[in-house]
């Protein structure tokens, strides 16, 4: 048993040793095919509380000689997003709250077996055949399917209307919902974000082609108005935990960036763009998806840096934004016309509309070939968007 040391009371420490004690009694006495695991499931960010919980899901699947057929246990705190959590329940055992995570910290000092932990922490974006060979874990009841459908009716969309949902990552989520301890608070990750605006047009133009187009988001910084009858500013006028996980999973295809509803579009392998991409250590899981990243300028000479470059300094996998304000780099979001290409594109696939050209084969290789030979992004299954290489085929050199 490993040494503890509990905090608090005599009547807090009593507590746990009598809660603790019989646990570690079947841990150490049941026969290895029936042991007991544990996990912690990271419910407090959208993006970690469904894409890790179903990489481990999809993992588990794929590779079911792995895993022991004892009893799978998990932990966590308030749930960022109830609905999603609620279909996590119907797969796996979750004991939830503040008494549960104080449970799992106590096991953790009084459980150090490995085996018997279950890490959670792993996204797996780059294990590309689990993310590509597996259906989603999570499904909907009946129940919830006419909920949907309720909520499209609401909303002003015909039933069986084909929609697309889209979604800009800026500030105003993580600032609002869960405050951050660092100094700086989540400023360090102002280089993911991007401006609403930039995806309107691909909005309009999905509208005036017949398809319904869903601003999506939790909290956002500014509204949309109403440009169009059939785009709808769902984020600020129909918004619930629900509506993000149904609509996403329900989506002709989803429009983004690097923000936790991308991973939700993955888990259900809806389609999607992902623009405004970066680090560019990055790529989307999916062979059906897309993807455009950002550019990165030298604010010293003002010329935008070669793909090459990047990876050579090893920018490709800053993920902090004083890194690049240290270094004297802009990241550049992609533009209007850009993310408007490419989800043109990406619908366009999706109807089975579009040609590869020998060409676009060649660009796409030469954007791999630019990293190591050992580093996964050289097999990535998605694309980048053909428009946004095209034009800026001279950043491959």
């Amino acid at each position: 048993m490993a040494a503890c040391s509990f905090k608090g009371g005599r009547a807090q420490r009593a507590l746990e040793f009598l809660l603790i004690w019989p646990v570690w009694l079947l841990v150490h006495l049941l026969p290895k095919q029936n042991l007991i695991r544990f996990g912690r499931i990271n419910s407090e960010r959208f993006g970690h509380l469904i894409a890790n919980t179903e990489y481990f899901l999809r993992k588990k699947r794929s590779q079911p000689e792995s895993h022991s057929a004892g009893v799978e246990i998990f932990f966590c705190g308030s749930a960022t997003n109830r609905q999603v959590l609620r279909m996590i329940k119907r797969r796996i055992r979750v004991f939830q709250g503040r008494i549960a995570l104080r449970i799992y910290h106590a096991l953790r000092s009084w459980l150090s077996e490995d085996d018997i932990w279950i890490d959670l922490k792993p996204s797996g974006w780059q294990d590309w055949s689990v993310w590509n060979t597996q259906h989603p874990s999570l499904t909907f009841t009946p129940a919830e399917h006419r909920r949907g459908r309720a909520l499209l009716a609401e909303m002003g969309v015909p039933d069986g209307a084909p929609f697309v949902c889209f979604h800009a990552r800026d500030r105003a989520y993580l600032d609002a919902a869960l405050p951050s301890g660092r100094i700086g608070g989540w400023r360090y990750h102002d280089f993911r974000d991007c401006t609403i605006e930039n995806y309107i047009p691909a909005a309009l133009w999905a509208a005036e082609s017949g398809v319904w187009a869903l601003r999506m988001g939790s909290m956002v910084e500014t509204e949309i108005g109403a440009i169009h009858p059939r785009v709808i500013d769902y984020a600020t006028r129909h918004r619930s935990d629900f509506g993000d996980i149904y609509l996403v999973a329900h989506c002709k295809c989803f429009i983004g960036n690097t923000a936790g509803l991308l991973n939700l579009a993955a888990v259900f392998n809806v389609p999607y763009l992902l623009a405004n991409q970066t680090p560019l250590a990055i790529a989307a899981a999916h062979r059906h998806s897309l993807f455009i990243p950002k550019l990165y300028r030298d604010m010293r000479g003002g010329r935008i840096l070669r793909f090459g470059e990047v990876i050579a300094c090893g920018m490709h996998q800053w993920t902090d934004s004083d890194s690049y304000n240290r270094a004297g780099i802009e990241v550049i979001e992609n533009g209007p016309d850009e993310i408007l290409d490419a989800s043109v594109e990406l619908i366009s696939r999706v109807d089975g509309a579009w040609a590869d050209r020998a060409e676009d084969e060649l660009l796409q290789e030469k954007y791999r070939r630019l990293f190591p030979e050992t580093h996964p992004i050289r097999r990535h299954p998605s694309r980048v968007a053909t428009a946004f290489l095209l034009k800026y085929r001279h950043l491959l050199d």
